[in-house]
């Protein structure tokens, strides 16, 4: 099939779905509406801070096979570096000053959760045990409801592991989804729950690498590109830019890579689904004392949940909090600054330099009607295919489903009879 594949979308789904596609020798053209790639996973210089600071911070599972196999394509798996040098994530809970770290084994089957030494402080094995219960969750279950019985490591284990992964307050985060997220950490030799960051920012690591390998495929990309899409109700027959009219001729086809809530992708969405938009707050501190080697804590015991360092910078990240969310950005960065200073064990009690950035739409509200009437790739339009985290791949919101989402469609296009 030689027919051109029009990528509207130049996020991780969209490059990935790009990438794929001219890796197996298709013609590609990629078109964002913005004036630069990456979406929610960019990169961007802060004069106020004097420093590049990503839009949001992001962490990479052993679990996120389809995210190392995306890297190794366009040349970045060794911009993923491991927390701790092994993996393991350090945590603290700010109400009792208890540190511990979190030990993931490398391998197939979870050995850490049966050493004391590797888990959260009190907890059993059978805390952890209990959460394959997850496994056999329908869609129309929460996560807390599934998982009420999981004793000490409800609170420092499952509640943050919840927050993270799903963007959702475990009393409305859909249990089926958490499940298959659980499947995934179990059949991943790299230990599903060891974490990665990336060693300099999130554009160097997944946006400009990508960039660069369509570039040197020849797939042009076009920036500030808005584009309505023309049917003739079977199939899509045209995209309008700004300053052409581009036919979409048999044997060509579109990847409708953009959020839930575009205009441009209304149309093509059953009207059962209408996502609730969460939130993440990021608050990024220019601290002189941080350490040169990246790293990442998580909190329990506060309102800050992850915090991400590197030389001479501070982030942190709380998900799906809308109060904070709603908030000043001054105040929050007030909020915030005690819990850093007392993870880190920081004297300034003056609130540093920062740059809060509030991602109102981070991802849907992943609860069970979102489990329920969460769309496929395919679309009721023959030759238009839909990518993105929340597009239907059985997993979260995260940026391993981002990844499949795209590499999905640009199989499905390249398979349209």
């Amino acid at each position: 099939m030689t027919g051109t594949l029009h990528v509207i979308g130049a996020g991780v789904a969209g490059l990935a779905c790009a990438v794929s596609a001219t890796q197996a020798g298709r013609k590609v053209v990629v078109y964002e509406s913005a004036k630069h790639a990456g979406g929610r996973c960019r990169s961007f210089f802060d004069s106020q801070l004097n420093t590049t600071i990503d839009n949001g911070s992001h962490a990479i599972l052993g679990a996120n096979p389809a995210v190392f196999k995306y890297l190794a394509t366009i040349g970045a798996e060794e911009e993923l570096v491991p927390v701790e040098h092994t993996g393991e994530i350090p945590f603290l809970d700010l109400e009792n000053k208890a540190h511990w770290t979190l030990r993931p084994n490398a391998g197939l089957f979870p050995k850490w959760i049966f050493d004391r030494a590797r888990r959260a402080p009190d907890t059993t094995a059978k805390d952890y045990v209990k959460g394959l219960s997850l496994l056999a969750a329908d869609k129309s279950e929460t996560v807390d409801a599934t998982l009420s019985q999981t004793g000490a490591a409800w609170r420092t284990f499952w509640e943050p592991l919840t927050t993270a992964v799903m963007n959702t307050p475990p009393s409305s985060a859909s249990a089926h989804i958490l499940g298959k997220a659980l499947r995934q950490t179990m059949t991943t030799w790299r230990g599903g729950l060891r974490s990665y960051v990336p060693k300099t920012s999130l554009q160097q690591t997944f946006i400009d690498p990508a960039l660069k390998f369509l570039e040197s495929a020849g797939a042009p990309i076009y920036f500030d590109a808005p584009v309505s899409i023309g049917t003739d109700n079977a199939r899509v027959i045209e995209l309008q830019t700004r300053s052409e009219k581009i036919e979409i001729s048999d044997g060509e086809s579109v990847a409708l890579a953009v959020t839930p809530w575009a205009p441009v992708t209304k149309p093509f969405l059953d009207e059962a689904f209408n996502p609730e938009p969460s939130s993440i707050v990021n608050v990024h501190y220019k601290v002189d004392t941080a350490d040169a080697t990246p790293a990442m804590i998580g909190i329990v015991g506060g309102t800050s949940q992850w915090l991400f360092c590197r030389h001479g910078l501070i982030s942190v990240t709380v998900s799906a909090d809308q109060e904070l969310a709603r908030m000043e950005h001054d105040v929050i960065a007030e909020k915030l600054w005690p819990d850093v200073r007392m993870a880190l064990d920081l004297s300034d009690s003056l609130t540093p330099p920062n740059r809060v950035i509030i991602e109102r739409r981070a991802t849907p509200l992943q609860d069970p009607a979102f489990a329920i009437n969460r769309p496929g790739p395919r679309t009721n339009t023959e030759n238009l295919f839909l990518a993105g985290d929340w597009v239907d791949t059985g997993l979260p919101c995260t940026l391993e489903s981002a990844v499949r989402s795209g590499v999905k469609v640009a199989e499905l296009a390249q398979n349209l009879p």
